[in-house]
């Protein structure tokens, strides 16, 4: 990586995974909606958010569903007229799950309204190392449409878009902080580093 300092995301942790995206409507002739923009807009926003268990989210520009949104903790689908609908509780792994349509929306900034608030609550009320497969079908579909969507609480839903706010300003990319360190020892090896002995090679 040199002197770039790419950010390279999170692949570990009970924390928000990269976003996963399909080309899109930019370069596929049956893409309706733009997922690579929305995937990283989502992606900028909640970045290294900590929560129960890891969150795998990805945005597919159609209904083909080429990024396996259908089967993530977060899936978004792009339809016709604009529209995007929004899939949680799915998982492809050795428990697979067909994700739960939470709601479609209008506009792409709906979608990273309704992600923070579903992911905010999330991490308030799952157990711990409890993925949304598990969490989903706990709670019930039923019950999340109402309390983010249908019969929604403005309080209610002020107070998760203030602490999920809270937690996106927390935020820091340690990888970022080469120049300037934190601490002094942010990027000092733990361990002494003593010179190997030159052994032989036959």
């Amino acid at each position: 990586m040199g002197g770039s300092r790419h950010a390279v995301g999170l692949r570990y942790g009970k924390s928000f995974r990269t976003v996963k995206t399909c080309v899109g409507s930019d370069f596929c002739r049956y893409g309706v909606g733009d997922s690579t923009a929305l995937g990283i807009a989502i992606e900028e926003r909640y970045q290294g958010l900590a929560s129960p268990a890891k969150m795998k989210l990805a945005v597919t520009g159609c209904p083909r569903n080429c990024a396996e949104a259908l089967c993530k903790d977060l899936g978004v689908v792009a339809v016709d007229g604009g529209r995007w609908e929004v899939y949680v509780g799915g998982a492809a792994g050795a428990h697979i799950r067909k994700g739960d349509l939470l709601a479609t929306v209008d506009s792409a900034d709906e979608v990273i309204t309704l992600t923070g608030r579903f992911l905010q609550y999330y991490r308030e009320s799952a157990n711990w190392l409890e993925r949304t497969y598990k969490w989903v079908p706990r709670v019930g579909i039923e019950h999340l449409r109402a309390v983010l969507i249908d019969d929604a609480d403005d309080a209610f839903l002020a107070g998760l878009d203030a602490r999920m706010q809270k937690s996106v300003d927390a935020y820091w990319d340690p990888w970022r902080d080469g120049a300037e360190p934190r601490t002094p020892g942010q990027f000092r090896s733990s361990l002494p580093l003593l010179p190997l002995p030159r052994v032989p090679v036959r």
